[in-house]
């Protein structure tokens, strides 16, 4: 019983480190991927769990839980077995977050960008150039056209198709490297995605790919 309180207690700190205290508690959601904060909870790879209130910051590329006004940040991603928001899971590799779309042995991730494009005149003297830039982030939703980061951003989102098999990722966002990824049903795969029509701008139609060819 005392092995198992010191576990648990350990779990426990390194969970707290893991989510790390923010500076200002506004907790406002401009620029974060739900309009509020949503139920979800994060899992540790050392056993510990704990449920909490979610969001994606898409500015930072960070996952934010609110607590008492103050957010908080998930500070070392690869200690984090996984995230749940609503039912979008959210795996870490090598520091980044992904999006997992599929539990298939070789699953479907996908990782979002932001381009923005155009920069709105401010006050200040820097503001009398207008930039085009990328804004990198992570979305779960296929509902963004145009939206406005903040006053002086109006950004178009974009996606990028990963597979995971084993520990190695490869891009899939052309018909060719869905194929390439499965080198003993390539033939099929093309010939569903002609059949089917599928549209990589969709990912619930590249979603319907893959778990086709892990059948």
């Amino acid at each position: 019983m005392k092995k198992l309180f010191q576990f648990c207690l350990l779990a426990t700190f390194c969970l707290i480190q893991t989510l790390h205290a923010q500076n200002g508690g506004d907790p406002s959601t401009k620029g974060y991927l739900f309009s509020r904060f949503v139920p979800g909870f994060v899992k540790m790879k050392n056993g510990a769990t704990q449920t909490v209130s979610l969001n994606y910051n898409m500015l930072e590329q960070s996952l934010i839980y609110l607590q008492d006004d103050q957010q908080m940040t998930i500070t070392n991603p690869d200690e984090v077995e996984f995230v749940m928001i609503n039912d979008a899971k959210f795996i870490a590799i090598k520091g980044k977050f992904y999006h997992q779309i599929t539990e298939t042995p070789v699953a479907l991730l996908v990782t979002y960008t932001a381009k923005v494009d155009r920069m709105v005149p401010t006050a200040d003297k820097a503001a009398t150039e207008k930039r085009d830039q990328d804004v990198v982030s992570n979305t779960v939703s296929d509902t963004y056209v145009t939206k406005r980061y903040k006053q002086d951003f109006n950004y178009t989102p974009g996606k990028t198709y990963w597979l995971k098999n084993g520990q190695v990722l490869t891009k899939a966002n052309t018909e060719k490297q869905v194929a390439a990824a499965f080198p003993k049903k390539s033939d099929e795969i093309r010939t569903y995605m002609k059949e089917n029509k599928t549209d990589f701008s969709d990912v619930g139609s590249v979603e319907k790919v893959i778990l086709f060819a892990n059948e």
